[in-house]
């Protein structure tokens, strides 16, 4: 579902009319969709902070980034700046499939030789390198905010996207300070299981034990 089915569900889910447009959340004239679309966006950064406790891999994803020669810094793109960093990799001159050394990533200068945040909008590096490098950086990703109709989650499975309206539903209900009914809470927690499930799919929590070095004479005196 884009937003704008996300928004015709919802305002349906809140005024239990499909004639009725939600008056209770209606946006400013020039933005009727404000408060729907604020709902929205708050239930999905939720989701995904929850679904970051089951298992953060499934919020992996890859920025390449251009670093000019001679540059002692570069601005942090805007998709980086609040995103956890985890990896940064020197792609340059590498083909397809290859994985270039990591970089190392410091969070002050305390030494030379690879990169450092100087701010919050700016990386340096210090020295700078003398030629031009492609970095890979792997982090893990934000929540990124729906703003336009034809916009569609992109951080949650398309049959999973009707979590994003019980939860920004009921969330509605309690900026309306209101009782959320006990059903929708219900069905809120069991789309939650089950995206939660998907997300830890083929990645136990807790390693699977294993029996090494395995002695039938203790077992049996056991």
């Amino acid at each position: 579902m884009n937003l704008g089915d996300l928004r015709t569900r919802l305002q349906w889910l809140l005024a239990f009319n499909q004639g009725q447009a939600g008056q209770d959340f209606a946006g400013p004239t020039n933005d009727t969709n404000f408060h729907i679309d604020w709902l929205l966006n708050e239930a999905g950064k939720e989701e995904v902070r929850l679904g970051k406790l089951v298992n953060r891999s499934g919020y992996k994803a890859r920025y390449s980034l251009t670093w000019p020669a001679d540059a002692t810094s570069v601005a942090i793109p805007e998709i980086l700046k609040w995103g956890q960093v985890l990896v940064i990799t020197d792609e340059t001159g590498l083909s397809s499939g290859q994985t270039g050394d990591p970089v190392t990533f410091y969070t002050e200068h305390i030494a030379p030789g690879g990169i450092y945040r100087r701010d919050t909008n700016t990386w340096g590096w210090y020295p700078a390198p003398s030629s031009a490098l492609t970095l890979s950086v792997q982090y893990l990703a934000e929540w990124v905010p729906l703003t336009a109709a034809a916009q569609v989650p992109t951080l949650m499975p398309e049959d999973m996207h009707s979590l994003l309206c019980w939860t920004a539903a009921i969330n509605g209900r309690r900026v309306a300070d209101q009782e959320a009914p006990k059903q929708w809470l219900d069905r809120q927690t069991e789309l939650r299981y089950q995206y939660h499930l998907l997300l830890s799919k083929g990645h136990p929590a807790i390693p699977a034990p294993q029996i090494t070095n395995f002695n039938p004479d203790i077992v049996e005196a056991l």
